[in-house]
């Protein structure tokens, strides 16, 4: 209720044209509030009751200039940022500190820019603005345009919930995403996001959804926390494959992934159904959210960089944000003892066969098997051996039980730098024809009898010279 009607309130019951239970019952103030307003009357009269502090400005009234900077800056570095992280890279950049209701209030109530984070009902009433602002839609009822509004926010919000983990370590959640995180080319973000608290475990960028993605985000979960009891991911062929003919357990043929977490000893839980990890798809949106625009704003345009942003700069300030904190005591993540044997446990195997060359292919490129010793081993054509890309990417064969390094044959040999200081001289000079000066021996007579000499030494048979 504002001043006007408490003060009419009031004078009325001062004058008899009310009484006090009436006013009493009409302003729900105490008995002892009601006598306190009606001395005020009787002493001050109607400006008694304006509130002390009109026209006063409050102490923490941010200078108009800083209003502007916070919308400049929005509209020219940090377009597309949701408000809280706007907040975050505000202080943590430009050394500006205000409140989130300051921002929306900048943004939002004065410059009409909605957060692409906000909410339900707060885009349902800017749809609404949207909606009334095309003429065909003014003559619908607010029962049509709710339902029309309504529908399509429920659409949109759309989230599945599952009870969440309760220890450290116990589910990890896998996934990857698709988008253009840096320049202008799509690239996989590798994601696992623990299912108790949050915690973004790691994080790779390939330009593909690839084995070597999933062994780079293992391989940080692996060597910062330890072994989980379970991974759980989607159903692509990447983690587990299943023959057609063959629907057994037993007759399952498990990819290489399945094979690292079985010798790891971590349960691998496959799934169509994004429902079944929940926390990993919602933080897929937050990286492509936030990572996306701090990489522009870095103006990070390769892989490597993005990558070494990722790992060193924004996982880190993630987990400092959106981690929920909880006693490292109910983490069941266990501690591997050898850290050098995940080089060869999170490695790629392949069947080869050796050609003729005593070589086999891969990726392209031919090799050659060499023992302990730098010595070349031979192996028969058609041979079969395994290809092993160990994590570091080096390469090596197993047959029957022995492992040999492989060494990359090169196109051509070594220089030789007698050629090479003969071509280094004539590299500048004309390419004109020079031709030879005349011989006697290319005479006709000449060449027909040095012919007919090697032809009789050698016993060459020529038939078109009967002399022979």
């Amino acid at each position: 209720m504002n001043e006007k009607e408490k003060y009419e309130i009031i004078k009325k019951w001062n004058d008899g044209i009310i009484n006090f239970k009436k006013a009493k019952m009409k302003l729900h103030y105490s008995e002892q509030h009601m006598y306190r307003l009606k001395k005020l009357l009787n002493e001050k009269g109607k400006d008694g009751f304006i509130h002390g502090n009109r026209g006063r400005k409050p102490k923490i009234t941010i200078d108009q200039s800083l209003s502007n900077n916070i919308v400049l800056y929005y509209k020219t570095e940090y377009q597309g940022f949701n408000f809280n992280h706007y907040k975050f890279m505000l202080l943590k950049e430009k050394n500006i500190g205000v409140s989130y209701s300051k921002i929306y209030n900048e943004l939002t109530v004065k410059n009409g820019i909605l957060s692409p984070r906000a909410k339900k009902h707060t885009r349902k009433n800017y749809k609404k603005i949207e909606f009334l602002k095309k003429k065909e839609n003014k003559n619908k009822t607010e029962k049509e345009i709710d339902k029309i509004v309504t529908n399509q926010i429920s659409l949109e919000d759309a989230t599945p919930r599952l009870p969440r983990a309760f220890y450290l370590g116990e589910n990890i959640e896998l996934d990857a995403s698709s988008y253009i995180f840096f320049g202008d080319v799509k690239t996989h973000l590798h994601l696992s996001i623990d299912a108790a608290t949050n915690t973004c475990t790691g994080a790779y960028l390939d330009y593909q959804e690839t084995l070597n993605g999933y062994y780079h985000v293992t391989y940080q979960i692996l060597t910062n926390y330890g072994l989980p009891l379970k991974f759980t991911t989607d159903g692509r062929t990447i983690f587990e494959y299943l023959s057609k003919k063959m629907k057994t357990d037993e007759k399952a043929y498990f990819t290489q992934f399945k094979h690292a977490c079985d010798i790891l000893g971590v349960e691998l839980e496959v799934t169509s159904k994004s429902q079944k990890k929940p926390r990993v798809e919602k933080y897929n949106q937050t990286f492509q959210d936030r990572l996306s625009h701090e990489l522009h704003h870095k103006n990070i345009t390769t892989i490597e960089e993005a990558n070494n942003y990722l790992i060193n700069v924004f996982i880190p300030e993630f987990n400092e944000l959106f981690a929920r904190k909880i006693d490292l005591k109910q983490s069941v993540f266990e501690k591997i003892i050898d850290i050098n044997s995940l080089n060869y446990i999170l490695a790629v195997l392949s069947i080869r066969k050796f050609n003729n060359g005593n070589s086999i292919s891969y990726k392209g490129k031919i090799y050659l098997p060499y023992n302990e010793d730098n010595n070349l081993v031979c192996y028969r054509n058609g041979t079969e051996c395994t290809v092993i890309e160990a994590y570091d990417k080096q390469l090596y064969i197993q047959i029957r039980g022995e492992i040999f390094k492989l060494r990359e044959l090169q196109s051509t040999l070594e220089k030789n730098e007698t050629l090479n200081d003969y071509f280094e001289k004539i590299k500048n000079n004309d390419n004109e024809a020079i031709l030879p000066k005349p011989q006697s021996d290319w005479d006709k007579d000449n060449l027909d009898e040095i012919f007919e000499d090697i032809n009789k030494e050698y016993h060459i048979h020529d038939s078109h010279n009967p002399k022979v």
